[in-house]
C-alpha cells in the first residue's frame, strides 16, 4: 500500500519525511509562518491532500488518484472535462498583438480555416492594452493599465469573437494582471493605484492581500472578458520568485504575514472569475 500526497499552495511551501521504528511523518506548510493577528486579520494552511491505497498494483494507484483529481478537483466547463485542443495564435507574426488589430486577427482566424486547420481557440496574447491613457503600445512590457487599446479593438474583441464562434472557434485573451512595469503616477483616476502595490517590491506587485486592489482587479479583468465575449481567461506570471518581495513587506513581528494574505487574495480573484464565469476554462 501507499498514499499520493499533495500540497496546495500558490507561494512558497515545504514538505517534509521522516521515519522512526517503522512509523512516516509527513508535514508541509508555509516555508515562513510565525506571526500574530491584527484585528480583522485572518491565514490559512496551504490545501493538504491524502490518497491512500492497498496492494502494490501502481497503475491501480495511479489511476485511484487521476480519478480522485478529475472528478473532486478537475474544472467541467459545461459539465464536461477539458478535452484536448487545437490553438493557434499570431504572436510571432506581431511583436504577441502590439502589431495586431481586429482586421488582422479575424484575417488570421479566416486564413486558418480556409486552409482546413479547424481551430478550437483563438489565443490573444500580451500587448493588447494601452500603456497610459490612450497611448499605445510600442512594446508589450508596460502593464499594468489593463484598458483595451480602441485604436486597435474598438469592438473591445466581440467582433474578433463573434467572427471566430461563427467558425466554431473560441478565444483566449491573455492577462499579467497583479505586474506593474509602469511609474504609477501616470495612470489616471479609473486605473492601478500607488497604495495598491507592495511598497518594497521591485517588481510593483499588486497586493492581492488588499481587498480594495483584488476588488478592482477582478471587475476590471471581468468587464474586459464580458465585453470581448472571451471564452477562456489565461493568466501568466513573469516574476521569477515573488517570495523576497513578499518577506521585505512583512511588519515586524508577522513573518510570513504578506504572503499568507497575499495568497488568500489570488485565491479569492480565481473563486471570483469561476463565480463570474461558471463554464469559462482558466489557463494559469
Amino acid at each position: 500500500g501507499g498514499v499520493f500526497f499533495a500540497v496546495g499552495w500558490p507561494g512558497q511551501w515545504r514538505a517534509g519525511f521522516d521515519s522512526w521504528n517503522g512509523n512516516l511523518r509527513m508535514y508541509d506548510g508555509q516555508v515562513k509562518l510565525d506571526t500574530y493577528l491584527r484585528p480583522g486579520q485572518t491565514i490559512r494552511t496551504p490545501l493538504s491532500s491524502f490518497l491512500f491505497y492497498n496492494g502494490s498494483d501502481n497503475d491501480r494507484a495511479t489511476n485511484l488518484w487521476r480519478k480522485f483529481y478529475i472528478d473532486c478537483n478537475m474544472r467541467k466547463p459545461g459539465g464536461e472535462t477539458f478535452e484536448p485542443a487545437v490553438a493557434a495564435v499570431t504572436s510571432w507574426m506581431y511583436g504577441e498583438m502590439v502589431g495586431a488589430n481586429e482586421a488582422n486577427q479575424i484575417d488570421a482566424i479566416k486564413t486558418y480555416h480556409d486552409n482546413g486547420i479547424a481551430l478550437d481557440y483563438f489565443w490573444m496574447d500580451a500587448g493588447w492594452y494601452y500603456k497610459t491613457g490612450t497611448q499605445s503600445l510600442d512594446v508589450w512590457l508596460p502593464t499594468g493599465t489593463w484598458y483595451v487599446d480602441e485604436s486597435r479593438f474598438p469592438t473591445k474583441f466581440k467582433a474578433i469573437s463573434d467572427y471566430a464562434h461563427s467558425k466554431g472557434t473560441k478565444t483566449i485573451l491573455w492577462f499579467e494582471p497583479e505586474v506593474v512595469r509602469l511609474d504609477p503616477a501616470l495612470f489616471g483616476e479609473t486605473s492601478v493605484r500607488k497604495e495598491w502595490l507592495l511598497p518594497n517590491s521591485a517588481t510593483k506587485l499588486i497586493d492581492y492581500g488588499n481587498p480594495e486592489a483584488r476588488e478592482w482587479l477582478l471587475n476590471r479583468v471581468c468587464t474586459i472578458l464580458e465585453e470581448g465575449d472571451v471564452d477562456l481567461y489565461r493568466q501568466d506570471y513573469g516574476v521569477a520568485s515573488p517570495a523576497s518581495e513578499w518577506q521585505s513587506n512583512d511588519p515586524a513581528g508577522q513573518i510570513g504575514i504578506t504572503e499568507n494574505l497575499y495568497v488568500q487574495g489570488y485565491l479569492w480573484f480565481l473563486d471570483g472569475i469561476i463565480a463570474r464565469f461558471p463554464d469559462m476554462m482558466i489557463d494559469a
